[in-house]
């Protein structure tokens, strides 16, 4: 029965506003020690209310579910025990109070505005107003311990540690928050502190510091059942690893607005991957490749924009997984979940593949994680699994990446770093006018409509005549109601030296001296050494813009023109409005010349 602890969950608006309907106690409700003694929740396996303690009675949340009756939490926990005439009143004006027969009362909660409480399904008791929650048991946590299903602390990632959340209580160790995600594993002789002013932070043995929290004020820290790792004072909950999440949300936790998911590289590593979830402003919650946010990048949405503001994505402790604004109103039922069991964890995760996985795990089997729903079964769906110059097909029920013609694997251990040409690039018409070039037919695929121009009206024979004719032409796509091919956006750079840093040639000034004559190789060192003060010299600059629009230069100028960035990248990169990679180093590939 130790395992059934797991319930307890921090609360979220989802579970309030979606619970309310089911055991919502109003203004002027009592209870008293020997009738009347608690309010249940819905499924009844938690009340709120009178349990006995020594000679009298204290008021608590507990297991009501179970022959044992489990004390989770405790008001007023060091007043003695209260005799069994005594009545809790949810009063008129919104407070929470115990009152003896001679009129006396102790309060247990006066947030002022209340209208309405309830005892939830995740073992949280709410007060809450017409629109938000005023005050609740998660916020004053008191003696729960956790009985191991989670851990917090150090797991291994690749030749170091990382520092996270994780299911410690099954064969797998399931990792569902990390910290700093994207920092290199630490060494084995990294120190985790929680620090006398409240914060955590890793130390090296050189005494190196890293934050993982500072709030401020903590004064001691919990793993909780629920999943979340803890930061309060001797008030309330000040950090929570549940207000940011990573790849995960654990029952009971929630997406509110403005906030994402990102995926991780593997199961093993668990640095940013390539897609994210985002729950967005507009109450649609929309899944991307990493860096984009426009629709047209999107590869699965929920189509609930427009319907209410402030949508949260939720998950309930039966594994019901679902959509819900700020009026409480259900915009969709992603899954339809089951009743409560203290047997049965569930968790969504946002895949490495790009996909949205629902999973549970049974406590008394010792077997996987089970998947009970997928936001596709189209394993090659997710925009950009396969990387550059590749495209997915489904082989066995699982996704493979195959490379264009002319291209080959940059990484055959990774088949999302994508594919470079296996041949050098040359003029494609020889000295009498005839074409070196063939073009190769990949049949049955859908490609992005990022095109250069686009030619109406045009034969299947014709579309392919005119990429050969043009030099500029890389790629044409074809179907039978349009052509469209697609011009290569950065010339060739013979005898183009002088005119841009987006042409992937040498920018030269004979006048500086040797290192510093060759524009790009200058700033890629200036770029590496983390010093691109020495490109600007005594100018006033933002430091981030430069960095950001030396990244842009250097992703433009790579000598292989498929891992350039297209115009459009190009503009929102240097409008910040997606994210930058770190730019491979140019001498990490061959080229010819």
């Amino acid at each position: 029965m130790a395992a059934i602890l797991f319930f307890l969950l921090l609360l979220t608006i989802c579970n309030a506003e979606a619970q309310q309907r089911q055991s919502t106690i109003s203004l002027g409700s009592s209870l008293s020690p020997t009738t009347n003694s608690s309010w249940l929740s819905h499924s009844g396996l938690y009340a709120f209310g009178f349990y006995q303690q020594a000679n009298g009675y204290a008021v608590g949340v507990f297991l009501a579910g179970i022959p044992q009756k489990k004390v989770l939490w405790t008001t007023n926990r060091d007043d003695p025990p209260a005799p069994s005439d005594v009545t809790l009143n949810f009063t008129n004006d919104g407070r929470l109070v115990l009152q003896s027969a001679q009129g006396k009362e102790t309060s247990i909660a006066s947030p002022g505005g209340a209208t309405s409480t309830s005892m939830l399904d995740s073992g949280n008791t709410v007060l809450f107003n017409s629109k938000e929650i005023v005050w609740q048991t998660f916020d004053y946590p008191t003696n729960t311990i956790s009985q191991g299903l989670y851990a917090f602390g150090f797991y291994q990632q690749a030749n170091g540690y990382a520092v996270g959340v994780f299911l410690a209580g099954i064969p797998q160790k399931t990792v569902v928050w990390t910290a700093n995600q994207d920092d290199p594993p630490a060494p084995g002789d990294v120190t985790l502190n929680f620090t006398n002013d409240g914060g955590l932070l890793l130390q090296s043995a050189q005494g190196k510091e890293t934050g993982i929290a500072s709030p401020g004020g903590a004064t001691s820290a919990s793993m909780l059942d629920s999943g979340n790792f803890v930061l309060f004072n001797s008030k309330e909950i000040v950090w929570q690893t549940f207000d940011y999440p990573t790849d995960t949300i654990l029952q009971g936790q929630h997406l509110s607005a403005g906030k994402e998911l990102f995926s991780s590289i593997s199961e093993y590593d668990k640095s940013t991957g390539l897609f994210h979830l985002a729950m967005q402003e507009d109450g649609n919650l929309v899944q991307y490749p990493v860096g984009t946010t426009d629709p047209p990048s999107s590869y699965w949405r929920s189509y609930t924009d427009g319907d209410g503001d402030n949508v949260t994505l939720c998950l309930d402790v039966n594994g019901q997984l679902y959509l819900l604004n700020s009026t409480g109103t259900y915009l969709s039922n992603l899954t339809q979940g089951g009743s409560p069991t203290k047997d049965i964890v569930y968790l969504m995760r946002l895949d490495a593949d790009g996909i949205l996985r629902l999973y549970s795990y049974n406590l008394h089997q010792n077997g996987n994680l089970s998947v009970l729903w997928s936001s596709t079964n189209d394993m090659c769906l997710p925009k950009g699994l396969c990387g550059l110059n590749a495209f997915c097909v489904i082989n066995d029920q699982q996704a493979n990446c195959k490379c264009l013609p002319g291209f080959a694997a940059i990484n055959q251990g990774d088949q999302s770093s994508g594919c470079e040409r296996n041949f050098s690039v040359e003029s494609c018409k020889s000295k009498d006018g005839g074409l070196k070039y063939t073009m190769e037919e990949v049949l049955n695929t859908e490609w992005d409509e990022n095109y250069f121009s686009h030619l109406s009206s045009i034969s299947k024979k014709d579309c392919k005549a005119a990429c050969l004719e043009d030099c500029n032409c890389e790629v044409a796509m074809f179907n039978a109601q349009k052509a469209k091919f697609a011009i290569e956006i950065w010339k060739k750079v013979t005898n183009r030296y002088k005119h841009s840093i987006c042409q992937g040639g040498k920018c030269v000034d004979l006048d500086l001296p040797e290192e510093k004559a060759i524009l790009e190789d200058w700033a890629n060192h200036c770029f590496e050494a983390g010093d691109l003060d020495q490109l600007v010299t005594d100018e006033e600059v933002n430091k981030k813009q430069l960095e950001r629009m030396v990244k842009v230069g250097l992703w433009c100028t790579l000598y292989e023109p498929s891992l350039r960035p297209s115009m459009k990248n190009v503009l929102h990169m240097l409008e910040g409005i997606i994210h930058v990679p770190i730019p491979p180093s140019p001498n990490s590939f061959v080229t010819t010349l």
